[in-house]
């Protein structure tokens, strides 16, 4: 199914940004500089529809911690072919069992990512809890290699891209997930992530 754009409330709030630069998937300043996104300072981030007009359709968000939502980011849940290269939805492979059943009791919006590799999922809910220590973010799944990448939950500074090609059998709406009593137990550690001058955070790969 082909939205005509984000849902509610993703399409009134200024949560968003464009990307692009040398790697083709780095958020940017809204300036024409060339310069990252700040993904710490919303005075940074601009509406779904000057975003539309300056990325065309390489868009995302970013949320702030009182924002009341979350993403999810999951990475390769098609697993890989024999070069080791991303499967994309459309390619027949069975999504990763874990992932499907996550996605089942989640019941919110999922979209694809822009390069179909990928799925992005947003919700609404408390994930403090989950979070812990970790105030951005945090691993749910752990990579499984050759089968899929990780699934990692953010709440704040982290540009995630979004694109109109909602996932099959996903809903429409960005939903109230108690999504701490759904995992039911503690989240996966968190990967080891490389200090970013500024506090950028680059956007993941998918």
């Amino acid at each position: 199914m082909l939205l005509d754009g984000p849902p509610e409330p993703l399409r009134s709030m200024r949560c968003w940004g464009h990307y692009g630069g040398p790697d083709g998937k780095t958020p940017l300043a809204l300036d024409g500089s060339g310069e990252r996104l700040d993904t710490h300072s919303p005075a940074a981030w601009t509406s779904y529809e000057d975003s539309r007009s300056i990325g065309g359709e390489k868009i995302g968000f970013t949320f702030t911690d009182d924002d009341g939502l979350w993403s999810i980011d999951v990475d390769s849940p098609w697993g890989f072919d024999a070069d080791g290269k991303r499967r994309r939805f459309d390619s027949g492979a069975p999504m990763d069992p874990e992932v499907r059943s996550l996605l089942a009791v989640l019941k919110t919006h999922a979209v694809l990512s822009p390069s179909m590799c990928g799925v992005r999922i947003v919700g609404r809910g408390d994930v403090s809890s989950i979070l812990g220590e970790n105030p951005h973010g945090k691993r749910l799944l752990p990579p499984i290699a050759g089968k899929r990448g990780e699934v990692t939950l953010w709440r704040s500074a982290h540009f995630s891209s979004w694109t109109p090609h909602l996932l099959p059998g996903a809903e429409v709406e960005v939903r109230a997930v108690d999504l701490a009593t759904l995992l039911g137990a503690p989240a996966a550690p968190p990967r080891p992530r490389r200090p970013r001058s500024a506090g950028y955070m680059e956007l993941e790969r998918a």
